[in-house]
């Protein structure tokens, strides 16, 4: 199973780093710039915090701590393998996540609003994935090809969903800032994810309510951000 988000089907490697190797074939979209995960061997914390207690909240819901949080309105769950090679993801509940038969046979899902029959190199479409499931763990059988945990975060846990997005930034991070000024900014980890069309894109660690930071440079936290696009509640 490859964890996925959605830009369009173009396909690139990302970073010279041991993270960003991990994370491969990059998909561009035509709607909208987002993160393309291929989750396979990922191992990532996830770290978020609540209003209330401003920790490691998500932490303590995910034991295991092997989950990869999707990023953009229209992720993709990609199944193709017999055995999981990530056992969860994270989703936001507005998320419209495309759920991808990519492996040699037709493949069944038992969604909680019926069971879907997906041809091979076909998908569907989940709509606003908080209207169908609940938060926490979700376990979706699917076969031939098993599904990973899907953890619904709620909006209220996300640290990011109370920043107001501006015209040129977001929160205190600015159009114009390296990577690392806006982390500081915003006092969240942005964290390099992908590559899109001539530039790289960033999302603060962990949160798939992030928005995506497009940034030009070298692929660290010197590269400095040229376009900020606000997801989901803030839209």
């Amino acid at each position: 199973m490859d964890a996925t988000n959605r830009d369009t089907g173009d396909v690139s490697e990302v970073g010279s780093s041991k993270r960003r190797r991990r994370r491969r074939n990059l998909a561009v979209g035509a709607a909208a710039i987002v993160a393309v995960l291929v989750a396979a061997g990922i191992g990532a914390g996830i770290l978020l915090r609540s209003d209330e207690q401003p920790v490691a909240a998500f932490e303590l819901m995910v034991p295991d701590q092997d989950c990869v949080a999707l990023q953009g309105p229209e992720p993709w769950i990609i199944l193709w393998d017999r055995s999981l090679t990530q056992r969860c993801v994270v989703v936001a509940e507005f998320q419209n996540v495309q759920v991808w038969n990519k492996g040699s046979e037709s493949m069944t899902v038992d969604w909680p609003d019926g069971r879907r029959r997906v041809a091979i190199d076909e998908h569907f479409d989940t709509g606003p994935i908080g209207d169908i499931l609940q938060a926490g763990p979700n376990e979706i059988e699917a076969a031939p090809f098993p599904m990973p945990v899907i953890w619904l975060l709620p909006e209220s846990l996300s640290p990011t969903t109370g920043i107001e997005g501006t015209g040129d930034g977001f929160g205190h991070a600015r159009v114009g800032m390296t990577l690392d000024e806006a982390s500081a900014a915003l006092g969240f980890e942005l964290e390099v994810i992908g590559e899109v069309p001539y530039h790289w894109l960033a999302a603060v660690s962990n949160d798939p309510y992030s928005p995506s930071f497009l940034a030009d440079g070298p692929g660290d936290g010197t590269s400095v951000i040229v376009e900020i696009q606000v997801h989901g509640p803030r839209d």
